[in-house]
């Protein structure tokens, strides 16, 4: 007879599909020059100002926008005050051009972020 460790251990994982699609997406456009090119030109534009500001705005507007802009959850996950959030990101939307209320935009800006690997892990 099997111990229930055993058994836990046959039982295969069944992921959803954006599991795998979703990497699988973003390494093609990392491997193609013509889709890099589709890259939000914001994005560029926010790694440049942390590099010569010495900030990390790049990673705090992908908190934000991975977290459906809630001030409340991207504050707790960054450990910071939603104040201090709210003056970051007052900041940030002054150096951008995109419309976040936009989806379409919104998404561009994410996917330009997930694959040039702008996330911290």
């Amino acid at each position: 007879m099997q111990n229930h460790q055993e058994t836990k251990q046959k039982k295969s994982v069944i992921r959803p599909a954006y599991y795998y699609a979703i990497p699988l997406l973003l390494e093609k456009i990392r491997s193609d020059e013509e889709l890099q090119q589709l890259a939000h030109p914001d994005i560029a534009a926010l790694r440049k100002w942390d590099m010569e500001n010495d900030t990390d705005w790049l990673h705090t507007y992908f908190t934000y926008l991975r977290n459906d802009r809630n001030v409340v959850r991207t504050a707790a996950e960054l450990h910071i005050h939603r104040n201090t959030l709210s003056y970051r990101l007052d900041r940030i939307r002054e150096l951008l051009t995109a419309n976040e209320d936009n989806f379409e935009e919104r998404m561009h800006l994410l996917l330009t972020m997930y694959a040039n690997n702008d996330r911290k892990q």
